[in-house]
């Protein structure tokens, strides 16, 4: 134990010094996703975002665990390396299909603090039993017997046990840490399953800020687009999505229609930001780069703004 002298603190020679763990840098991998149901008048589909953050961690030091040689000491500054090699291997579990997938299977090099995002759009199959009966029953001819209808009835009945089970996408990431040998490889990785919000409401959803910022992220276009996240911080080195312009306008607006009244303020003025973004890309055939076309897609976007602050004040009224 350590000895209190004179109103200072003398460590006791017989007990060992604390330990100095140095960190290391790791791949976390995180999936978030939400669905667009089938009440919003359109198919139903999924948005799943998969997101690969280099941090630095050491896991005896994050949970302040003792070991035999003494107590562990706050970790000094140390170079925590880096990752090499990063490959990336989606798989799918579930009736659904896959629209589109953006985003590099790969990433060569992540320092602590870089991002590597992947998106997904899946179209799920048709979940509402009357619906799917009634489109059985329309596709019978109009000589069917009785009895061949209810045996159609009772094949979508049969049917509906396995189109019920939920959606799972699976990420695994394998990289090289720049501190191990050339021949050995680190895997890790997630899975994200697939569902709308039955079980908490859409304020829980956004509670954490993990799907919003994994939004925004795979939407922005990256640095020198002159305009600046309001809700997040831009990586230092974020390899930014290609989305075609059109794909990226919907997915801001079905991300719109499922959390509308729940969006923070913040992500509202990104949101509308990435909306004029892509809509003058989609005009101009060109990533804006002139004042002029800068003030256009501004106008847009507070336009865009004042018609959510309209909103909401008429609900709050």
């Amino acid at each position: 134990m350590d000895d209190q002298i004179g109103g200072s603190l003398h460590r006791n020679p017989l007990q060992p010094p604390p330990m100095s763990l140095p960190a290391i840098a790791v791949a976390k991998v995180t999936a978030s996703s939400f669905v667009v149901g089938e009440a919003a008048g359109r198919k139903p589909c999924a948005y799943v975002i998969v997101d690969v953050t280099c941090c630095a961690q050491n896991a005896l030091q994050s949970q302040q665990r003792l070991c035999q040689r003494g107590p562990v000491a706050n970790g000094p500054d140390n170079e925590p390396g880096c990752l090499d090699g990063l490959r990336m291997a989606i798989s799918i579990e579930g009736h659904c299909t896959k629209l589109w997938q953006l985003g590099a299977p790969q990433c060569q090099t992540l320092r602590v603090g870089d991002r590597w995002t992947v998106a997904l759009k899946l179209g799920l199959n048709q979940t509402n039993l009357a619906a799917r009966l009634s489109a059985s029953a329309r596709a019978r001819t109009r000589n069917s017997t009785s009895l061949a209808l209810i045996d159609q009835f009772l094949h979508t009945l049969e049917a509906d046990s396995k189109r019920s089970q939920p959606v799972f996408v699976r990420a695994v990431v394998n990289y090289r840490h720049a501190f191990f040998p050339e021949d050995t490889m680190v895997e890790t990785g997630t899975v994200c399953c697939v569902g709308p919000l039955t079980t908490t409401s859409s304020h829980t959803a956004l509670a954490n800020g993990t799907l919003q910022n994994s939004i925004i992220h795979a939407l922005d276009p990256g640095f020198g687009y002159f305009f600046n996240l309001a809700s997040t911080t831009r990586p230092e080195n974020h390899d930014p999505i290609k989305f075609p312009p059109n794909e990226a306008m919907r997915f801001i607006e079905d991300f719109r229609l499922v959390f509308d009244k729940a969006l923070p303020r913040a992500v509202e003025t990104d949101l509308a930001s990435l909306d004029a973004y892509y809509y003058f890309r989609r005009n101009a055939g060109k990533t804006p780069a002139k004042t002029s076309t800068l003030q256009k897609s501004m106008r847009r976007a507070k336009e865009a703004m004042s018609k959510l602050s309209i909103k909401k004040k008429t609900n709050v009224d």
